[in-house]
């Protein structure tokens, strides 16, 4: 099988990536892989994924929950026809709302909004693609592209519906998680006429998914938006009562602030009703609440024990969520019919918890070595400061707040500093006498025009925040994970636990202390983007030094530190001395 490559020569753990996903494919098997930023590990398994599917008369389904990825996979594939010669044919199947032309799109309930004005005729941009088809698109279709075409007809298609129609014949589809583990599903698959079993289906950032699919299936009703439904239903001139029942019973379930309920206990609504008033709402208004009490019925008559039910009671009124703790009945259905796929992340490891989650029988596993020069780096687990809840105090945010400001001063370049959560960070925060410190609630914008440039600002983020994964930060030198970022103990995490010791008999590790350490390690990876940077990254907590094996997973060069200062403060002086110098090797005592 020739192999198709975008680039001139191979980075070190490509060829292997090539060479178990073209197997993969080829044995129809299912392959998590595991690879650390900086391998090129989007072009290497793309670039086989596509070889084969075209060796084996394959499509390729590429899913992932970044835009940012979307763009990559879409040029890779133009590079690809470009250096080869491929006639390669993609589509970048992104949410509806982005490729509206029409004012629909800023509609709280945009896709019921848009199905509404499309029944009813009502949508010039639907009218014409029903009309008249839409323009020729490149063979690469992704959403410049495609909004371009459609924007230089003399009356605008609708850029979704062609994009659809386009995808039907594509070699490539680029598209979210929710297209194939949601309820939309069947409607993807049938407009896009994918066949799983001769789909090779490739997931990015496959760490998230479980958590995902857990998401779409959830969902939580406050009291507030229950008397807004009632309020609308009343100006359209219908019967509230019984959704004005509602607001009375619900709170009446409450035995303590937070009670854990049965489906049965709560009754469901008049789903269709719910439907016809919400879409007759929507007519004259932005957005329906009537429709937010439909959804929310839908996701409450979800039947098993993989649903959990829990009742909030608060001063001004209640919240009612209905969450799932197994993603397992959607993937296991997408899995076990798919031709091929491969599951990708830089934190995979433990592989088992993944292929259980989700239900993946028959698999293999390839982790591949990190690519960075071990003298690149300096790795630290560190016991000098704990986020540990029994042992938080004054003293413990003081000595936080100074190994931050004092790793900043010795830093020849940004710090970023991860903590276990807002309220953690805030009380660090108020004791860091540093200039120069922005915190991520000024928004990712804000964050990085801080970071511009060479600077040295010093960071402050939470573990699993918007700064903690998938963001390029530019200028970081030192990257600090302040404590262990176990998730809360409230109900839902406790119920997840129970069922996980229930289905697998590793309650605590599957339900607090993985995601804890995928969140670490994750944040851990904002240092260190490419090859040829170099970097420190400290993991500050006593916790973490229990699970140094496992950090060496992924850092083997990890070792035990005290205070940290005074050997992230050597390693840059023996650096800064050997760029001055000329010379490539710096002292080995220190690493």
């Amino acid at each position: 099988m020739r192999v198709f490559f975008r680039h001139d020569s191979l980075r070190k753990g490509q060829e292997t990536i090539i060479r178990e996903v073209a197997r993969t494919v080829v044995d129809r098997d299912h392959l998590l892989l595991q690879a650390h930023t900086g391998h090129g590990k989007t072009d290497a398994v793309l670039s086989a994924a596509v070889s084969a599917a075209l060796d084996q008369g394959m499509r390729v389904l590429f899913l992932t929950p970044k835009k940012s990825q979307h763009a990559l996979a879409i040029q890779v594939i133009k590079d690809l026809n470009e250096k080869h010669g491929l006639e390669l044919s993609a589509a970048d199947v992104l949410g509806k709302r982005e490729y509206c032309l029409s004012r629909a799109r800023e509609v709280s309930e945009f896709y019921e909004y848009c199905s509404l004005l499309k029944k009813r005729g009502l949508c010039p941009y639907y009218s014409e693609y029903r009309r008249a088809g839409g323009p020729d698109l490149p063979l690469v279709r992704g959403k410049k592209e495609v909004l371009n075409a459609c924007r230089r007809a003399r009356i605008p298609p609708c850029p979704y519906e062609v994009l659809l129609d386009s995808a039907q014949d594509a070699d490539v589809i680029v598209a979210d998680y929710n297209y194939l583990f949601s309820g939309i599903r069947k409607i993807f698959l049938a407009r896009t006429r994918i066949s799983l079993p001769e789909t090779i289906l490739v997931v990015d950032e496959a760490h998230n998914l479980a958590d995902r699919v857990r998401d779409n299936m959830s969902a939580t009703l406050t009291n507030s938006t229950l008397q807004k439904a009632v309020r609308e239903a009343r100006e359209l001139g219908e019967d509230a009562g019984e959704l004005e029942a509602l607001t009375r019973i619900i709170p009446s379930y409450a035995e303590d602030p937070e009670t854990i309920m049965e489906k049965p206990e709560v009754p469901c609504p008049d789903l269709k009703n719910l439907w016809r008033l919400g879409m007759e709402w929507l007519e004259s208004h932005e957005k329906s609440s009537l429709l937010k009490v439909w959804s929310f019925f839908m996701a409450w008559e979800q039947e098993g024990p993989e649903f959990f039910r829990i009742l909030r009671k608060k001063e001004r009124g209640f919240s009612l969520s209905v969450k799932c703790l197994d993603p397992g009945n959607v993937t296991e259905h997408v899995f076990s019919k798919a031709g091929a796929s491969i599951l990708m992340s830089a934190t995979l490891s433990p592989f088992d918890i993944h292929t259980r989650l989700l239900r993946i029988r028959e698999h293999r596993t390839l982790s591949v070595p990190p690519v960075f020069p071990p003298e690149n780096r300096l790795c630290l687990v560190s016991s000098a400061s704990t986020s540990r809840w029994s042992e938080r105090s004054d003293q413990e945010y003081e000595r936080m707040a100074r190994i931050a400001s004092e790793l900043k001063r010795v830093t020849p370049g940004n710090t970023v500093v991860f903590f276990p959560s807002f309220e953690f960070m805030k009380e660090v925060s108020s004791r860091t006498r540093t200039a120069h410190v922005c915190q991520a609630a000024q928004g990712v914008g804000g964050v990085l025009d801080s970071m511009g440039g060479e600077g040295n600002a010093l960071v402050y983020a939470v573990s699993g925040g918007v700064l903690a994964e998938g963001v390029n930060l530019p200028g970081v030198r030192t990257v600090v994970v302040a404590g262990l970022p176990v998730p809360s103990p409230d109900p839902e995490q406790l119920a997840l636990q129970e069922y996980y010791e229930r289905m697998f008999g590793r309650g605590y590790e599957y339900a607090f202390l993985y995601p804890a350490l995928r969140k670490a390690l994750q944040a851990a990876g904002r240092c260190i983007r490419g090859e040829k940077q170099k970097g420190v990254i400290v993991f500050l907590d006593h916790r973490f030094r229990r699970y140094l094996p496992m950090i060496r997973n992924y850092y083997p060069d990890a070792r035990l530190a005290g205070d940290p200062v005074p050997m992230v403060q050597e390693f840059w002086s023996v650096r800064a001395s050997c760029a001055r110098s000329g010379s490539s090797s710096p002292e080995s005592r220190i690493l």
